[in-house]
């Protein structure tokens, strides 16, 4: 079980979480834009794919260490090793595009295993640059880009790069195959754990039509803002689709991160070991997560609020301390319209963090749970189906929607099927958590919760609670439930509808945002025909890549 910590309820937060679900009005109770607002509805961020002349000049890559200063085509004639290990190709001037002609960036001849692979292929150090139109292949690190304000990365095939041999079997789990996804400052994501793209200290980035599937890392966002991840297919990987490192406002839509999975043997266990389609750690906030697929993953979506968070100092001990108040977790998130189903573990997760918003989520055969909300604070969990969920559970963590510690989460609309149990709240005795400096700075109860207007259908408990306060229940509809609701003697539970109309959750209505999202692919329910956690086949390297049957592709 993986354990983090909430921030106490604020009033007028609670009131803008109703405009957020409504998303209408131009201005919020509390005369203050959602961050992710501007992403959402910010077309004027799109890129214009720029044109490419016909007629740019040729440069072979035939060694190591070139540096491309001009708009070029490339060629490519022979695999070709980083010796040095900083890239083989060095793009360092501003505005330059660069076609790679269709051809394959090799680092190593066909047949090297993923492990033996080193180096970086394409390495880019200036703003507005274009890398285009081929593929790179058989590097630690596909695409290493910094310091690059501006850049586009599109149409890039950059599967078959790096990926350690895994050392779980089906019959038994291997503890050294977890992740450590909670130390990124020193560039730990891409030195141990390599990467197709990786981006850092950026903005405005545009990501489009990137494929990689095979190795261990997609696409890295590392210190971030503002950039577009459109339609991309990061799947059949080890380690994390997309993962994100103190980055901020993002759009991530419309793109596949299927099967990012390891530690899962079906009907043995199921670990997942961190693995993840999307990843989001260490105060990244504001970003939309709309229309993406990553199913069959560990986590499909994976939020923690971060070390830093975690060791705040606590409030009132002296005025240095006063001056500095907490690190935010990953705070005021808009995932939307996503299919998070067939995780190993849960389909999303977000931890020690507050404001996030969950809306008309798919989870269907969730391991553990559905949604898992530990230490999470002043959300909104709205319009999503939950089917089949908890099988697998783990301790507490069963069902639907579980939220251990948390505060002020609105809890409306959603439809909860054949889960273990449909929602789960509760407080527990957790002192090393409690007793922390984010303990300290923020409330570790479990209170002030919504849950209104829900539907469970054939679930043996649909709420459950423990130890937990001014929970309010009401307007939901129970159906073939073995009990509609189960709360111990100690928490108190309010049933009674409250009286002002407009106190009442709104229903969420996205299909008109989401239809103006950049890009065209549509990769929801495209891997839904290979079926639910049973075709999660790990091998040596990664999870066994399926071809949708053909009689199911579009």
């Amino acid at each position: 079980m993986r354990r983090r910590t909430a921030r106490s309820a604020c009033a007028a937060c609670v009131a803008s979480l109703a405009w957020l679900i409504a998303g209408c009005a131009p201005t919020p109770p509390c005369a203050q834009q959602p961050p992710w607002q501007a992403t959402l509805s910010g077309g004027e961020r799109t890129a214009t794919a720029p044109e490419v002349p016909g007629n740019l000049p040729e440069i072979v890559i035939d060694r190591d260490d070139i540096v491309i200063n001009r708009s070029c085509r490339l060629r490519f004639v022979l695999p070709v090793t980083d010796a040095n290990g900083d890239g083989v190709v060095h793009i360092n001037t501003a505005g330059v595009i660069v076609d790679l002609g269709g051809g394959t960036l090799a680092g190593c001849t066909d047949g090297t295993a993923p492990d033996a692979m080193t180096g970086t292929g394409i390495r880019v150090t200036a703003p507005h640059v274009v890398v285009m139109n081929g593929s790179v292949r058989g590097y630690k690190v596909a695409i290493h880009a910094s310091d690059c304000d501006f850049a586009q990365f599109r149409s890039l095939n950059l599967s078959g790069n790096w990926g350690p041999r895994l050392l779980s079997t089906p019959q038994k789990e291997n503890e050294k195959d977890w992740l450590w996804p909670h130390v990124n400052d020193g560039g730990e994501w891409r030195n141990n754990y390599g990467a197709a793209l990786c981006v850092e200290r950026a903005r405005e980035v545009r990501i489009a039509s990137v494929r990689a599937c095979g190795g261990q890392n997609g696409i890295i966002l590392d210190r971030v803002n503002g950039a577009q991840v459109v339609d991309c297919d990061c799947s059949y990987l080890s380690g994390w689709g997309l993962a994100l490192w103190r980055s901020n406002q993002n759009l991530v839509c419309r793109n596949a991160f299927d099967f990012c999975v390891r530690g899962y043997s079906h009907g043995v266990y199921n670990r997942g070991q961190d693995s993840a389609g999307i990843l989001c750690f260490e105060q990244c906030t504001g970003n939309v997560f709309a229309s993406n697929s990553a199913t069959h993953c560990g986590d499909g979506f994976f939020g923690f609020a971060g070390n830093e968070s975690l060791a705040a100092l606590p409030r009132g001990t002296g005025d240095a301390v006063a001056a500095n108040s907490p690190p935010p977790g990953c705070d005021d998130n808009l995932l939307v319209g996503n299919d998070f189903s067939f995780a190993a573990a849960h389909g999303m997760e977000m931890t020690f963090s507050k404001g996030n918003l969950f809306c008309e989520n798919s989870v269907e055969g969730a391991a553990i749970c559905g949604l898992w909300g530990g230490y999470s604070s002043l959300g909104a969990i709205d319009g999503n189906h939950f089917i089949a969920c908890g099988d697998r559970g783990s301790g507490n963590e069963r069902g639907g929607i579980n939220i251990e510690h948390g505060q002020s989460i609105q809890i409306t609309g959603n439809v909860f099927e054949r889960c273990a149990i449909g929602i789960r709240l509760w407080w527990d005795e957790d002192p090393q958590l409690v007793n922390s400096p984010w303990g300290k700075c923020h409330s570790t109860a479990s209170e002030l919760h919504t849950i209104a207007s829900n539907s469970f259908r054939t679930l043996p408990v649909a709420v459950e609670i423990e130890r937990s306060a001014n929970i309010a229940i009401y307007g939901n509809e129970f159906l073939a439930c073995g009990k509609d609701v189960a709360a111990d003697a100690v928490s108190t539970v309010r049933t009674d509808a409250p009286l002002a109309a407009d106190s009442k959750p709104a229903v969420s209505k996205w299909s008109g945002a989401l239809s103006r999202l950049p890009g065209a692919a549509t990769p929801i329910g495209a891997r839904r025909a290979l079926g639910g956690r049973e075709s999660i086949s790990m091998q040596s390297y990664g999870p066994e890549q399926r071809p949708v049957p053909a009689s199911s592709a579009k």
